[in-house]
């Protein structure tokens, strides 16, 4: 079928072969298609068959895996042979073709080993790895290890989707784990030698290899052997010969990142014991890359390496060794790369998770020791320039909040409280950095644990203090310490503004935009209750109005009027005005003002939406009901060809409404030929006759304006009179115009002589120089720089302001003309062959008379 769709040269034929030979792949008709269609070798084909390798490298599933040793392998290894052999006749094309058809059949090593179905056969699974084996360890031009890393993926996913009822699945995993322990070292190999990008699958691989097996001891025994070629490298890391130090440095560098990326590949797969020695042996590998700072990528897979091995709980659960560890991660602080500060955090996490194997006051203390010890670090990390270290170091902050508040007994918020005092201790800061990663800092709190203060009193009322606390300044005690009574003492009771609220009246830019940031998160979570943001008011809203007055950045003024109309819409205008400094009402007006315009128009744009789907839903009714008639007052709406009307009436766009306005009168108008000025009115006999004789002829409105308007301004002259040879003669107009063009005859109807006509044009252009308005000589003059003369006064001494006009001397235009001619001819002839500026050329060009055009008396 396949090769009757070939020699019929239609496509649709061949796909149609191509789809059922799939289908039949898909199905398990493997064995079937190769009996039909064989592989084999051909001298000269090279592979016989060959268009069936893509169809069964993308199908093929549900196979048997011996079909591959027992097909493919022999055809391979013959292909190789004719390899060699064309190398040494020097025949390198049909060579690279050779190759290119073993590279295809190896391709069909991972489609066999997906889900085969004689994986428990004797001999099947020693042939695969035998296979794999053979791939990884090729190191020709075209190498084939990728194609072994996706068959061991594949062999590992179908035996993890096993059923572990079946009796022969333990037999199966047991078989897979002894083969890919021999398998290892050729892995290592394949690390070492392979780009990191396509290391990645690799690892995938070992991952998911480790995972199938089911068996922790030998995870640990490939672990302790990734290891051993780290502590190999690290050891024979310093090249033997200065001249070949570059080049050794960059290698060892490379195989160091791909021993450590085995590694950790084997701890992600979780099989490898918590009390595992090899979990320690790696800490003290990696730990020496902790405080390398030059090698970042190294430094990122230590910290990798230690979270992995802190999440999986490596070591003893007591606090103290793993303070101990945490104490020398801090150290390593200050040698962090930049770019192994996000995964330092995550470290951080790993460390704080920890919290829960711990209980009581041993609880307590740990938390208490890594607040001590990281948290400085974690609130300057939320300000940091990369963004994964931010998002990184919120989750840190967050994590470690909720920490302290399991630390509490019962819903008692007396640990998160704690936490809170500690972070807003960072207030106090000198540096810009630590004031505004503070804010940052309790800006995210605030927000994350809004329903927990909500729900505590004593938590809110911390919360609430940080933007001001009422000080009540009543005399309940006497001078001799005395008690007075209610009714004597005097009450007046104060707001005064919290750290945050001052902090608005800071001098750096940064800081006052992380109050405001923090400020504007407090209008959304001290929302509820009502109360407790009208409450903190006069304390937050003088530093807002110093904010606003004081910068000079459009950006701050802006992120003052959002904040200021959410707490006009929060607590209303009576609480603002009674709050607000009385010298700045003027901005909490035009604030007011702009917030009701905007409601106004919000309001106004949903009844315009609802009265168009009211009037639409009408119109969906009447159309059903076969009428066209539709009512437009039962909307409100009066007959009128007002925009907002039409737009409610037909569901347009304003916007678009005015743009076809814009774009003139498109409709067309019948009008005759005899006369443009009349109409046509089809209701006439007349008329609708000159129409369908041809008489008529259809013009759109801005056509009939245009030719109106070329009427009223051209001149009822006669006819052009033409010369003997055909050339057109204008005669010098007895009219003030006084113009003559170029071409014109003389008195006995000869046409003029060049010169003559040169000088009949300087003269028609000194005429009409001279009758120039008034005004237009006025203007060149002020060009030219002369401003004084409009302005002298002629009964008196000084200048007068006239009517019209602005003051004397306070509007000067400028302008090319107002140079001398000296400054631009030097400008223009700075550089040889230069002419001046493009604009000096424009001028230049004009200025200069045109010849071409032929100027009669009123027409151009």
């Amino acid at each position: 079928m396949r090769e009757k769709a070939l020699d019929s040269n239609d496509r649709k034929s061949q796909d149609v072969a191509n789809g059922v030979l799939s289908a039949i792949v898909r199905g398990g008709g493997v064995e079937q298609v190769l009996n039909t269609c064989a592989i084999q070798y051909d001298e000269k084909l090279h592979i016989t068959n060959a268009w069936v390798l893509p169809i069964l490298r993308d199908n093929i599933c549900g196979a048997p895996l011996s079909l591959f040793s027992n097909s493919f392998i022999p055809v391979i290894d013959q292909l190789k042979e004719k390899i060699v052999a064309r190398g040494k006749e020097g025949r390198v094309i049909e060579m690279k073709n050779l190759s290119i058809y073993v590279s295809q059949l190896w391709a069909l090593l991972p489609g066999f080993c997906n889900k085969p179905t004689d994986l428990g056969h004797d001999g099947v699974m020693t042939s695969a790895f035998k296979s794999i084996h053979l791939c990884l360890s090729t190191k020709d031009e075209m190498s084939i290890q990728q194609v072994a890393v996706a068959a061991l993926r594949q062999l590992a996913l179908s035996l993890q989707g096993l059923s572990s009822e079946d009796p022969m699945t333990t037999e199966k995993r047991e078989s897979f784990g002894s083969r890919l322990k021999k398998l290892f070292p050729a892995i290592l190999g394949a690390a070492e030698t392979t780009s990191q990008d396509r290391r990645r699958n690799l690892l995938e691989a070992v991952t998911t290899s480790c995972q199938a097996t089911k068996n922790s001891g030998l995870v640990s025994g490939l672990l302790r052997k990734s290891i051993r070629r780290l502590l190999e490298l690290q050891l024979g890391s310093s090249p033997k010969s200065p001249d070949a130090m570059v080049d050794d440095e960059d290698h060892g560098i490379q195989r160091h990142y791909a021993m450590a990326d085995i590694a950790i590949a084997v701890i992600e797969s979780g099989k490898v014991p918590h009390d595992a020695a090899e979990l320690n042996y790696l800490e003290k590998a990696m730990s020496p890359f902790l405080l390398d700072a030059k090698q970042s990528s190294m430094q990122k897979k230590a910290y990798r390496a230690m979270a992995l091995l802190v999440g999986a709980g490596s070591g003893s659960s007591e606090s103290e060794e793993l303070l101990s560890v945490a104490k020398r991660v801090a150290e390593a602080g200050s040698r962090v790369a930049p770019g192994a500060k996000a995964v330092r955090q995550h470290l951080l996490v790993a460390y704080i998770n920890q919290h829960v194997r711990l209980i009581g006051d041993e609880k307590k203390e740990y938390l208490a020791t890594l607040t001590e010890l990281f948290l400085s670090e974690i609130v300057l990390a939320t300000r940091d320039t990369s963004e994964k270290t931010r998002s990184s170091a919120f989750e840190t902050l967050i994590t470690l909040a909720r920490g302290w508040n399991s630390a509490g007994t019962g819903n008692d918020m007396t640990g998160l409280r704690e936490f809170l005092v500690a972070v807003s201790a960072g207030l106090g800061g000198r540096t810009v950095s630590m004031l505004s990663a503070t804010l940052t800092s309790l800006g995210r709190m605030i927000y994350e644990f809004r329903g927990e203060a909500s729900a505590d009193d004593k938590l809110a009322n911390h919360v609430d203090s940080l933007f001001g606390s009422a000080v009540n300044n009543g005399a309940n005690v006497d001078m001799s310490g005395g008690a007075v009574d209610q009714d004597e003492a005097v009450q007046s009771e104060r707001v005064l503004p919290g750290p945050i609220a001052i902090l608005l009246r800071h001098t750096s830019f940064e800081v006052q935009k992380a109050a405001l940031g923090v400020v504007k998160i407090a209008t959304k979570t001290l929302s509820t209750p009502a109360d407790r943001l009208v409450r903190v008011l006069p304390a937050i809203l003088p530093g807002l109005v110093h904010v606003a007055a004081r910068s000079k950045k459009q950006e701050t003024r802006l992120r003052v009027r959002v904040i200021l109309e959410r707490l006009l819409r929060k607590c209303g205008r009576d609480a603002l005005e009674e709050n607000f400094p009385q010298d700045h009402l003027k901005l909490l007006s035009a604030v007011r003002k702009k917030y009701s315009r905007d409601v106004i128009k919000k309001h106004a744009a949903k009844d315009r939406k609802r009265q168009i789907g009211e009037f639409r839903n009408l119109k969906e009714v009447k159309a059903q009901e076969g009428s066209t008639e539709i009512e437009h007052d039962s909307f409100g709406i009066e007959d009128s060809d007002s925009d907002i009307e039409r737009e409610l009436i037909d569901g347009d766009d304003l916007r678009s409404s005015q743009r076809s306005r814009a774009g003139g009168d498109r409709r067309k108008t019948l009008r005759t030929k005899e006369s443009k000025d009349k109409v046509l009115n089809l209701l006439d006999e007349k008329d609708a006759s000159a129409v369908l004789t041809g008489g008529g002829y259809m013009e759109t409105a801005q056509q009939a304006r245009s030719e109106q308007r070329n009427r009223r301004f051209s001149k009822t002259e006669d006819a052009t009179e033409y010369t003997r040879d055909g050339r057109p003669i204008f005669v010098e107009s007895d009219d003030e115009s006084g113009e003559v063009g170029v071409g014109s005859a003389n008195e006995d109807g000869e046409p003029d002589s060049d010169d003559e006509a040169n000088e009949k044009r300087k003269q028609s252009f000194s005429k009409r120089k001279r009758r120039q308005p008034e005004n237009e000589s006025k203007n060149s003059k002020r060009q030219k720089g002369s401003y004084g003369d409009e302005y002298k006064s002629k009964k008196a001494s000084g200048d007068v302001k006239r009517a019209g006009r602005p003051d004397p001397y306070a509007y000067i235009p400028l302008g090319m003309n107002m140079l001398g001619a000296n400054p631009r001819s030097r400008s223009a002839g700075n550089r040889k062959g230069n002419h001046g500026s493009s604009l000096q050329r424009l001028n230049a060009v004009k200025r200069k008379p045109t010849g071409n055009v032929v100027r009669s008396s009123g027409r151009r």
